[in-house]
């Protein structure tokens, strides 16, 4: 099997957006935790703030899932493919960008956070090669389905 018929944008789009809503969902659950090992020692109005603004984190990740199986179900072809590009070199500048300022704000890397940012990466990676990978695909001969 070649490796452009293992990188269907539809199956990454789908690992993508489970692992995004995954996290999202990990993240809201568990968000005071995410503040106080990014953020250290905090009042308790402080940890309060933190714990506020990793909710919004995680709920902001949402839509990005929702997007990644609307994409999967409801486009296929060169049109998923480009899409899929695309939104995956999208998310990684944009996760780059967040950890470089987060990083410069103080926000640390300690517990499990920075092992599911590099899963939430590899799968996003993979998405924007799937799409990369059969961008100029013609309708005719898209990947077989998931």
């Amino acid at each position: 099997m070649e490796l452009k018929e293992r990188m269907n944008p539809k199956i990454w789009l789908i690992v993508g957006g489970v692992v995004q809503l995954g996290f999202a969902i990990w993240l809201m659950l568990d968000a005071s935790s995410f503040a106080e090992s990014g953020w250290g020692t905090m009042t308790e109005r402080e940890l309060e703030i933190a714990t506020a603004y990793e909710l919004f984190w995680g709920w902001f990740s949402v839509p990005w899932a929702v997007w990644a199986f609307m994409v999967a179900f409801l486009v296929s072809g060169q049109a998923q493919a480009r899409i899929a590009g695309l939104t995956g070199a999208m998310l990684v500048v944009h996760g780059g960008v967040f950890f470089f300022l987060a990083e410069g704000a103080g926000y640390g890397t300690e517990g499990p956070g920075p092992l599911f940012a590099g899963l939430f990466f590899l799968t996003i990676i993979a998405v924007a090669a799937s799409g990369f990978l059969n961008w100029n695909m013609d309708d005719a001969e898209a990947p077989t389905e998931a």
